[in-house]
Formats: structure tokens, sequence, C-alpha cells
């Protein structure tokens, strides 16, 4: 089934590989690295916001979220409790270093007027990452969503796991958002949103693509985010309010 997504742009059908998979081809076969970055949505600094998945779900069927405060343990929590609303979780599994960046990786190295990336180094919690894979619940109605998606959650920092993740193998993501990404009082080593920083050198020099949207809010009223960050990015196409308060506009080329 094809959805439409509120802002006119023809959100995709499941593709074919998401819908193939088992619950032990899950476990058992070749973690299928590339076809879960090609048209994924980066969140770096996502704690476990589930918002962008609500609104965007259709448009995206893989979901790259990275926090490094952020544990296994509280992530299965968030999953058992609070979940995706007329989802169930199909099977997930841990996935390793090896397996994320089979062929290494050269990093790009900050600037001075980045920031520190040791600054909350002493806050980073164990390294992990985990694949998990979400299904529509037998009753739900089509109307609710596509019939699967993905989540690949990353323990990690937002700059150099996007460059060992997309530039390192050779790809890029079809979205990136910057939602309340921790700057100035939150915990962030640099500013995800400034123009001309190492996050959008990572992203917007990256050789292999850049990506079609570009999510970008957070908390406070939306009149706050009426400016696009990016200057590659200045057309609003949409605007979300999100669960627990603030929002997020969705913007294009």
């Amino acid at each position: 089934m094809q959805y439409r997504l509120p802002f006119g742009l023809a959100k995709r059908f499941e593709p074919t590989w998401l819908m193939d998979l088992t619950e032990c081809s899950i476990l058992t076969d070749k973690f299928p690295l590339l076809k879960i970055l090609k048209d994924s949505l980066y969140y770096a600094a996502s704690g476990f916001d589930g918002d962008p998945i609500k609104h965007m779900l259709g448009y995206f069927f893989s979901f790259v979220y990275v926090d490094y405060h952020r544990s296994h343990e509280q992530l299965m929590r968030e999953i058992e409790g609070r979940g995706f609303k007329g989802y169930r979780l199909l099977g997930w599994r841990s996935v390793t270093r090896e397996e994320l960046v089979p062929n290494g990786w050269t990093p790009a190295y900050p600037r001075r007027s980045d920031g520190n990336p040791n600054r909350y180094r002493s806050l980073f919690m164990q390294p992990f990452c985990d694949w998990c894979i979400f299904e529509r619940t037998p009753g739900t109605l089509e109307s609710h969503g596509p019939a699967r998606f993905c989540l690949l959650f990353l323990c990690g920092d937002g700059v150099v796991t996007f460059q060992a993740l997309y530039r390192g193998n050779h790809t890029f993501p079809r979205g990136v958002a910057i939602i309340q990404d921790g700057s100035g009082f939150g915990y962030n080593w640099t500013s995800f949103r400034r123009e001309g920083g190492i996050f959008y050198r990572s992203v917007m020099e990256n050789p292999y693509g850049q990506p079609e949207v570009l999510l970008n809010g957070g908390w406070g009223d939306l009149s706050g985010y009426h400016d696009p960050i990016w200057p590659e990015y200045p057309e609003e196409l949409t605007r979300f309010h999100k669960t627990r308060g603030g929002g997020y506009v969705v913007w294009g080329p």
C-alpha cells in the first residue's frame, strides 16, 4: 500500500528486504547494513524520541537513532513499556562494530571552533548497537501506517557515528533530524545546528550524497523554529507538534 505525507511527498512502499525478514533470519542472516542505511532518517542526540517515527513513517522505513547517554537496558525498557502504538517487536539483535564499519573509515577531526569532543566523555555510556524490527499488530488497520519499519539504535557520538556509518560505507541518509540536540546546557560538546560546524560539514560535505530533508526543532513554541538553520534547506515543507511539548519543522531544498 502507498501512503502520502501531509506535505505531498509520496510515501514509499515497504522495501522487499524488510518485508522478507523473519524472526529467524534477523538472527542468522548477514546484517543488511547498506539496505538499512539507504533512505534512512539519521537522528543524532535522539534520546528515545519516537515522534519522528510516528510522523514520518512511510517516507522512511529505517530510522538510525544515536545517543551516547542511553543504555541497552533503557532501550529495552522503552520498547517493552511505551513502544510504538499499533506495532509490536518482531525481533532484534545486537550488531558489532565490525558489522557497522566493515571497511574501516577515516574520521574528519574537529576544529577548535567546534568544541572539545572529550568535554563530556565521563557521561558516555557503554557503547552498543541494537537492530530492532517492528511490525503492525494484527487487527490494526492499514491506514494506521506501513506494515513494518526498523530502528537501528547506537550508543555513541552523533558526529563520529554519522561519519563512520555513512561516509565510511559510501552512502548517505534520506533525512537528518536535529531536535533539541543538547547544545548549550544539554551536555553536547558541539552544536549540530550550527552552519559550518562539524556536524554540518560531516553531512553536507559527504561525497556520496546529501539528505532530501532536514528536521529541526525542540522544546518551546514552534514559532521559535520558523527560520531555516542550513541554507541548503530553505523551504518549510510541514511542521509537527511533539507529544511531550515543542515541535519540529521539516525543511526541503
